[in-house]
């Protein structure tokens, strides 16, 4: 086989494009004076150390009972220990889960998202805007799941649109604006299976 020298070194031809193709590093970004901040601060390379992984073989050196040597009371302490005393996470109570308010477990569609779908063509004003609808014309990237779309008044100064919306919640605020235009709101409830019969038809067919 032919050998090259490639950066000073004897290389056989096989390793030659490796090396050549192999990205060289980028150069450090230079920053003026006046535009260093607090959000871009960084130290020289090698300035932190490698985090130690413990418990991870005896050939790491931390290996086994991870650095912390024998069964002693120091070996056995966990996180939130408080010297043998009732720890504080302990002492108080329990909290159990928030109520939250129906329409906010909704996926939000806002009144300028729908008038900036119409004014790039993705969505047809003449047709009644439902869940299923919104998600084929991608104004929503993913399917929401239950309990479905929540129609908000964000974006209502520029929205110029007569819509007919059919959608599972709307906001006062939003059907306001959107009766104003000549439009009509219809707020649907939708059971779960009712739901998802409407947003994915090809699993309920018989």
């Amino acid at each position: 086989n032919e050998a090259q020298v490639v950066n000073g070194h004897l290389v056989p031809m096989f390793y030659k494009r490796k090396l050549l193709l192999k990205p060289k590093p980028l150069p450090p970004r230079l920053l003026k004076p006046e535009d260093l901040c607090m959000s871009n601060l960084r130290g020289n390379p090698g300035w932190k150390p490698k985090k130690q992984r413990l418990g991870r073989g005896a050939s790491s050196g931390r290996g086994r009972a991870s650095g912390r040597g024998q069964k002693t009371s120091i070996a056995h302490r966990h996180r939130g220990f408080e010297g043998n005393q009732m720890p504080l996470y302990r002492q108080l109570p329990k909290v159990s889960r928030t109520e939250v308010a129906w329409e906010d477990w909704m996926k939000p569609v806002s009144l300028g998202d729908l008038q900036a779908a119409i004014d790039t063509g993705r969505l047809n004003p003449n047709v009644t805007i439902t869940p299923r609808l919104l998600v084929d014309c991608k104004v929503l990237g993913t399917t929401p799941r239950w309990p479905g779309v929540r129609l908000t008044a964000d974006g209502y100064d520029w929205f110029k649109a007569k819509l007919d919306i059919k959608l599972n919640w709307c906001d006062p605020d939003a059907c306001t604006v959107v009766e104003a235009n000549g439009g009509t709101v219809e707020s649907v409830y939708q059971n779960f299976k009712h739901y998802w019969a409407e947003m994915c038809p090809h699993k309920y067919e018989p």
